[in-house]
């Protein structure tokens, strides 16, 4: 019995994915020294809220994966499916963006590409697949957490909280990197720094949220003022330091001991869960223009950053704001509708990691069907002129 899917979801998975390309435009646009004030200040606060695009995709990632294999995983078709599905297409754009560029392909292949060097936005990709390569060990251990009480639970969030805050603190990858490479390449590194550490505590958040679901919906329902405050006023701390604030020693502590921007992510995210779930009841068009989005959002992020690439030589840009906007929306409209198009090829889902529209077996019998038809109306014919 298949369960239900949580639309919500799928919502959030469209604004992710319009939130990282608005990061690749205007938060780019936002950097650039002969822009209006006005169009710097409000570049700059949609380049922050933006930055919450990866974190909301980890987020999902988790309560995607965890709800989906509540009651059991199989290790050998997990492995196959992201395999076919997640790996393989993310090779093939590698492979082919290397050969683009003119990039030798030589024994250093299999770290380019696991290290996301064919393009800057792979290195999500080099990180999520290692998630999803650890998950039966996340599985495991999610599962006598969410037998625990709940005290206990919170517990458990806060000491890993810590442990997350120490990561950060210690510089996980650089001892890493050391540990496992004696003269590591320039792949290597990166392969490390992109390490699924720096991006768990989004992971942990959606394992907390998944294993009490509705519970704690209505939590984040019951307390949405005081979160939305809590948002705001961490978020206006994220935006006055990107518009080039001087932190004073006390603000030097709190940035030092609090992992600011992940708690600051993560209130967004639960908002954008209760906000998602109002959508999709409340907003029937702009909800299906959102899951139409997700349902492609995975081979979009692959080529979008191409696409973009592509529109600076066809469009014209200049320093108004409103330019950098509207190279966003086309942006996200030629990746998503390309994607789309693209799925109506036969073995797509295996280059897009998404389903293929063609159905050729289906096609196969419509032939056959017609072929045995058009043989039937042809002895009819002859037989009845005989």
């Amino acid at each position: 019995m298949s369960k239900k899917r949580l639309l919500e979801l799928d919502i959030m998975r469209g604004i992710a994915f319009l939130f990282v390309v608005l990061q690749h435009t205007v938060g780019g646009f936002s950097y650039r020294d002969d822009i209006g004030i006005n169009d710097f200040y409000i570049s700059k606060l949609l380049y922050v809220v933006a930055k919450s695009g990866v974190p909301i995709f980890v987020f999902l990632s988790a309560v995607a994966l965890l709800y989906r294999y509540n009651d059991k995983l199989d290790l050998k078709d997990f492995y196959i499916k992201k395999i076919k599905f997640l790996f393989l297409p993310f090779a093939l754009w590698s492979i082919y963006r290397l050969k683009a560029t003119g990039t030798p392909i030589d024994s250093s292949l299999i770290w380019r590409i696991l290290s996301g060097d064919a393009q800057y936005h792979l290195w999500y990709m080099s990180m999520i697949i290692r998630i999803y390569l650890y998950f039966p060990l996340i599985y495991f251990l999610n599962k006598h957490i969410k037998k625990q009480k709940r005290n206990t639970k919170i517990v458990i969030f806060l000491l890993l909280t810590i442990c997350y805050i120490i990561i950060d603190d210690i510089n996980i990858s650089g001892i890493m990197t050391n540990f496992f490479f004696t003269n590591p390449s320039d792949q290597q590194v990166r392969f490390m720094n992109n390490s699924p550490l720096n991006y768990c505590y989004y992971f942990i958040l959606g394992a907390f949220v998944v294993n009490d679901y509705e519970k704690i919906k209505q939590a984040i329902i019951n307390n949405k003022y005081k979160l939305l405050l809590a948002y705001v006023i961490l978020q206006g701390y994220e935006y006055y330091i990107e518009l080039g604030g001087n932190l004073t020693d006390t603000f030097k502590t709190i940035n030092n001991y609090l992992p600011v921007h992940a708690v600051c992510m993560n209130l967004l995210i639960l908002l954008l869960l209760v906000g998602c779930s109002y959508v999709e009841i409340s907003f029937v068009y702009l909800s299906t223009i959102l899951k139409f989005i997700s349902r492609y959002s995975f081979p979009a992020y692959l080529i979008h950053v191409s696409i973009l690439n592509d529109l600076t030589f066809k469009m014209a840009i200049t320093n108004q704001l409103s330019c950098s906007v509207k190279f966003w929306c086309i942006g996200v409209v030629k990746s998503i509708v390309i994607c789309w198009a693209l799925s109506y090829l036969p073995f797509s889902k295996y280059f897009l990691g998404c389903k293929t529209k063609l159905n050729i077996d289906k096609i196969k019998n419509i032939s056959q069907k017609d072929v045995i038809d058009e043989w039937k109306n042809i002895l009819y014919n002859r037989i009845s002129k005989a």
